[in-house]
């Protein structure tokens, strides 16, 4: 759905409708082949967006995030407060599996 691949970021779920209506406009409408290239696309454009973000964190913030992605339980602390009050991070995890799949990366 929508609310997992942006993570209710506005900015997000505004880039996913954008390139969801764009191929349905081009092929006149949605099946499992044109969803396809309307996720790829958004994820191209997401991943760019997801690299200002990872940027503008602090360094602890940065590795509390790691370590979320990489399935631990980072310790209470002012910042990871922050970065749950900002949406960043949720009970199961990060904000979206696209997320968690690019700090995963980030990381190596």
């Amino acid at each position: 759905t929508l609310d997992d691949i942006t993570g209710r970021f506005p900015y997000l779920l505004q880039l996913a409708c954008h390139h969801y209506f764009e191929v349905w406009s081009e092929h006149g409408g949605l099946d499992q082949q044109e969803e396809q290239i309307a996720l790829q696309r958004y994820t191209t454009e997401a991943k760019t967006y997801m690299k200002t973000i990872w940027k503008g964190l602090s360094p602890e913030a940065q590795e509390i995030i790691r370590q979320t992605a990489g399935g631990e339980v980072a310790s209470e602390s002012r910042e990871r407060e922050r970065l749950e009050l900002q949406g960043y991070l949720r009970k199961q995890g990060l904000f979206s599996p696209l997320f968690t799949d690019f700090v995963r990366t980030m990381a190596k």
